[in-house]
């Protein structure tokens, strides 16, 4: 197997900077209160987030195909449960559902298809690569549970903009759907479709990490300052 590319350390660097972020979060908010529900979920999005980067590193530079499709099926749950800590974080903001861990529910079931994913790993110029199969019906049911995760959050923080009471919060609001809109929307599509072109660098170790980079500027920085 060649040397791993320098696009792979995309996935390491990303790793690493996304735990300053968190403890930051941690650190900052608890000089003054509780944690709030919303920061704790943001943190498991963020860990999950790092997690899955390191995972993503090492399926594509596995020394073979039994590897990396081990740290592949790994990356899936932990993208899964990353999914799933954002969309509760973006619930908590404003509500605060009886039956909210409901929510990580599709992990388990996400967890259970994944064994039974066919085997479509390719050795490219970027590592292994998986090759999603379109007309696979356990491949529809995974994009039809992430995408539903996504769906319900882009819903939510519409709403949450068109209800804010300041334009603090629809700014606040707003930088969370447009990293939902214009960088986790792209990623799966990247990870899904154009990764099978090896001729195509991965971008979507990247792409997460700005969406989480985004989205604690948000959750973060401003939770202090605004009345949610």
């Amino acid at each position: 197997m060649n040397p791993p590319s320098y696009w792979l350390m995309q996935y390491l660097i990303a790793a690493i900077f996304s735990l300053p972020i968190l403890f930051y979060a941690v650190y900052n908010e608890r000089r003054d209160k509780p944690l709030s529900q919303a920061l704790k979920y943001f943190f498991i999005y963020g860990f999950a987030v790092s997690l899955w980067e390191i995972s993503a590193y090492l399926q594509r530079t596995a020394t073979n195909a039994d590897n990396a499709l081990i740290f592949f099926q790994l990356s899936s749950i932990l993208g899964m449960l990353s999914q799933s800590a954002y969309v509760a974080s973006i619930l908590s903001i404003r509500r605060r559902p009886r039956r909210l861990m409901l929510i990580f529910l599709p992990i388990t079931l996400d967890a259970c298809i994944i064994t039974l994913s066919p085997d479509n790993l390719r050795l490219t110029q970027y590592g292994w690569s998986h090759i999603p199969n379109q007309f696979s019906t356990i491949s529809i049911i995974k994009v039809t549970i992430y995408m539903g995760y996504l769906a319900s959050a882009t819903f939510f923080l519409a709403d949450l903009i068109m209800k804010a009471r300041s334009e603090e919060l629809k700014i606040k609001y707003g930088i969370l759907l447009g990293s939902l809109l214009a960088l986790q929307y792209p990623s799966i599509i990247l990870t899904n479709l154009f990764t099978a072109d090896s001729k195509l660098p991965p971008l979507d170790g990247a792409l997460y990490f700005a969406a989480l980079l985004l989205a604690g500027c948000a959750l973060m920085i401003w939770e202090k300052k605004l009345l949610i």
